[in-house]
């Protein structure tokens, strides 16, 4: 089982001098290179990563391959 909706945690640290910035945007939840979800809607940059209403519209599609994977998001 894997949860559903989340926000996702990222690598890279230099996203934490975004926090709390929201944009609205285009997203896409990609693993190993292959667009899984595209989703339009707002963004929150947090200090461990990404969340928003289009962050946890993605993470559906990306939780089960988050083991498996390189899961990525693309942001417009």
């Amino acid at each position: 089982m894997f949860p559903g909706l989340g926000p996702l945690e990222t690598e890279r640290s230099a996203l934490h001098k975004l926090q709390g910035v929201r944009a609205m945007v285009s997203a896409e939840a990609l693993v190993d290179g292959k667009v899984l979800k595209v989703d339009e809607w707002e963004i929150l940059f947090r200090y461990y990563g990404l969340s928003g209403l289009v962050i946890l519209n993605l993470s559906e599609a990306v939780a089960p391959h988050v083991d498996a994977g390189t899961v990525s998001v693309r942001i417009n």
